[in-house]
């Protein structure tokens, strides 16, 4: 009897045996596959940068391997279930050539892989304050805008290896479109560091990653633009200017119900000597701003100054407002100068037939002396007149005698 049961469970221990072989060997075999793209990180960079220093970069991003396994595992794995790190705690300054650590899955083998060891640069570490900037993603109402009340900060301490710290312009969030209304509201923004180009920016640590931003929505509205100029009238310069007769603006409803027209700070054209644009600059109601994209410039035409002499003699003078029974004379052989000033174009085009002098005696008693006055019936930039009054002779006019 116990010969019979101690055979019956040497047959099953068999069975068992070769079930499991079958099962191992046929049902559930062992592959092999390749994974690609695998990211390398950096373990223990605080202990780096503790002694100053930070990874600014390394040969090696990525890596692949060849691994193997049962089929029913290794149909599962992805390069995110394989870690592949380096330990840089104990790295100097310069180029360092350091070993990959890999950690895979329980049950899988790794048969070869692409990289083994990394060279890995090492600087000293800096930092600087960057500005935050808040832009919108997605789409918004025709006229409507987001308007950034507040941001909880508005600078942001960025630290890292000192050439990938250089290239770092500032921090920015994105605020999705459809998180901002009508009604003042926080949204907790994300940021990230960019460079020059607005890239985002690896290798660097912020301060702070997450900002509290207040948004509302907002209306543009168009109105005229006033514009007032400044310069000094003695300059030697001619400046012709123009700008835009509208401007947006952008701001809640009710602030914007007050505002009828833009008045731009008075611009001092003073020190402009050659052609420029410059920026416009507004002292801006609360609740307003410039509309996004708004940035008017009001442009400057110079041209210097250039003068042209136009002589006249005592005769070739108009006498205006003389009265019945009086004649009236300029000295004679009298020389009179008339200097027109404007640029070049304007200068070029006058002739002495442009001019048309006078002298208004209509308040004279007796002789005297009269202003001289000067009419140019083209626009001239300046017009004077040496002398600017000359002296003149009136005589009753007997019966029979001239006027």
């Amino acid at each position: 009897m116990l010969n019979s049961k101690t055979a019956r469970l040497i047959i099953a221990l068999i069975a068992a045996v070769l079930i499991w072989g079958y099962v191992v060997g046929e049902v559930n075999p062992s592959k092999t596959k390749t994974i690609r793209n695998i990211p390398i990180t950096y373990t223990y960079e605080e202990a780096l940068n503790e002694r100053g220093l930070a990874v600014s970069g390394a040969t090696d991003e990525y890596l692949s391997m060849e691994i193997s396994g049962a089929r029913a595992i290794l149909g599962y794995v992805t390069p995110n279930d394989i870690s592949a790190t380096v330990n840089v705690a104990s790295a100097q300054k310069g180029d360092n050539e350091m070993s990959i650590t890999i950690k895979v899955p329980s049950g899988i083998t790794v048969n070869k892989q692409s990289v083994a060891k990394t060279t890995v640069t090492v600087e000293n570490l800096t930092q600087k304050q960057v500005p935050v900037e808040i832009i919108y993603s997605g789409d918004f109402e025709s006229g409507d805008q987001a308007s950034t009340v507040n941001m909880s900060s508005n600078q942001v301490l960025v630290s890292g290896a000192e050439s990938l710290v250089e290239k770092v312009m500032g921090v920015r969030g994105v605020i999705d479109a459809a998180s901002v209304g009508e009604k003042l509201s926080a949204v907790q923004c994300q940021l990230y560091p960019v460079d020059k180009d607005n890239k985002e920016m690896d290798g660097i640590k912020l301060s702070q990653r997450n900002i509290s931003v207040t948004t509302i929505l907002a209306r543009t509205k168009e109105v005229p633009l006033e514009v007032t100029y400044k310069s000094n009238p003695e300059d030697k310069y001619i400046r012709e200017t123009s700008e835009p007769k509208t401007v947006k603006i952008f701001g809640n409803v009710d602030a914007l119900e007050k505002v009828e027209k833009m008045v731009a700070n008075a611009v001092d054209l003073s020190a402009i000597t050659e052609d420029a644009e410059i920026k416009l600059e507004f002292s801006l109601p609360d609740g307003v701003t410039l509309a996004e994209g708004e940035e008017p410039v009001a442009k400057v035409k110079v041209s210097p100054i250039e003068n042209k002499e136009f002589t006249f003699t005592s005769e070739e003078v108009i006498i205006e407002g003389g009265s019945d029974g009086n004649s009236y004379t300029l000295p004679a052989g009298l020389s009179i100068t008339v200097t027109a000033s404007d640029k070049k174009s304007v200068i070029d085009a006058l002739t002495k037939e442009d001019f048309e002098l006078s002298v208004d005696v209509s308040k004279m008693g007796n002789s005297g002396t009269a202003e001289l006055k000067v009419e140019c019936n083209k626009d001239v930039f300046a017009i004077s007149v040496s002398p600017e009054s000359v002296n003149v002779e009136m005589a009753v006019v007997t019966e029979g005698s001239g006027n």
